[in-house]
């Protein structure tokens, strides 16, 4: 049974988030909430492997075990040397990625996925369509498409979703029923 749900809306490194540390207080509160706190890999939980490690054993003095879906490992030895290989790893890969993105380089990705959007070849646009419709029911009198209600109406409204990760478009009809035009 999932007790509760956290989502943090911000990516972070280290454990000054909010949502994070409300969810290991209440974790850690007298009334034992919480048997397990489920992450789907270790680098959602932290990027730092000795604040990971040190929250891991804060937690299970408290009796509460984080799992990971995609990552598992065990309590023994060697599953915990692994847990820890993952997350020295999973630091190393967010240096290295904070070192090589900055803002100039993702305005100039923004910039060219923009242009690709308005004046790309079909392949392009068929993309991105299927990035935010998860599908298409015709029948003999309703087309109906589908997809999750924010992305869909933020793209109709040529806005921008709270994260900021979809692009809208205007649909340019054609004069002629002629889709080769």
């Amino acid at each position: 049974m999932i007790a509760e749900e956290y989502v943090e809306a911000k990516t972070a490194t280290d454990d000054r988030r909010p949502i994070l540390q409300n969810m290991i207080d209440r974790a850690c509160a007298p009334d034992h909430p919480y048997d397990a706190i489920v992450f789907y890999a270790f680098n959602r939980f932290f990027r730092n492997v000795a604040e990971m490690e040190l929250t891991i054993r804060k937690l299970r003095k408290h009796g509460v075990e984080v799992v990971s879906v995609t990552q598992p490992t065990g309590d023994d030895p060697s599953q915990i040397l692994v847990r820890q290989i993952i997350g020295a790893f999973d630091e190393h890969t967010s240096r290295e990625i904070a070192a090589a993105v900055n803002a100039e380089k993702i305005d100039a990705f923004a910039r060219l996925m923009k242009s690709k959007l308005d004046a790309g070849d079909t392949n392009t646009r068929k993309g991105y369509i299927r990035s935010i419709i998860d599908a298409v029911e015709v029948d003999d009198r309703v087309i109906r498409i589908i997809g999750g209600k924010d992305i869909l109406q933020a793209a109709i409204a040529g806005k921008q979703t709270e994260n900021g990760s979809v692009r809208g478009f205007v649909r340019k009809w054609r004069t002629r029923h002629d889709s080769n035009v």
